[in-house]
């Protein structure tokens, strides 16, 4: 895991689209990281948009620039519309061959939404290695200071 800071895309690294994390993947496949409804899956098989069953919009991107792969070396298996679980498969994809290309793999996972759960407090994992199935993203509501007392 990576913070998003450390990405060389600056429009992720700067957090544009929201915070988050990224993944260096290694198997190839992309899963699902929660339950939700996939509201965009793009043709080319390198970025998911996904709506958690507890509202929040995730962006998965399958590495920088590699829309310019037009499709190739990526097989998506969702499309929009379609309801998800945490851990199923979204999309295959050779990595080997993506880095053989020349392209960056690393993978951010953005919460877009960010402005709308404002008051939330969102946890990565950075710097660890996190297995298929393992948690690596958290949101927690964020402790309000205490009230000052009133006599």
């Amino acid at each position: 895991m990576l913070a998003l800071s450390e990405v060389s895309d600056p429009t992720f690294a700067q957090q544009m689209l929201g915070p988050g994390a990224a993944l260096d993947p290694s198997d190839g496949v992309l899963y699902a990281p929660a339950d939700a409804v996939v509201t965009v899956a793009f043709p080319t098989g390198h970025a998911y948009g996904l709506r958690t069953a507890g509202g929040l919009d995730v962006l998965i991107h399958l590495g920088f620039d590699t829309v310019a792969l037009d499709g190739e070396h990526f097989t998506p298996l969702v499309r929009k519309g379609d309801v998800v679980r945490r851990g199923d498969v979204l999309a295959r994809f050779d990595a080997a061959a993506i880095r053989a290309a020349g392209y960056d793999l690393t993978t951010p996972m953005v919460v877009t939404s960010a402005k709308r759960i404002e008051g939330t407090q969102l946890t990565a994992d950075t710097g660890s290695t996190v297995a298929h199935g393992e948690a690596f993203l958290s949101i927690t509501p964020k402790e309000k200071p205490a009230a000052a007392a009133q006599s």
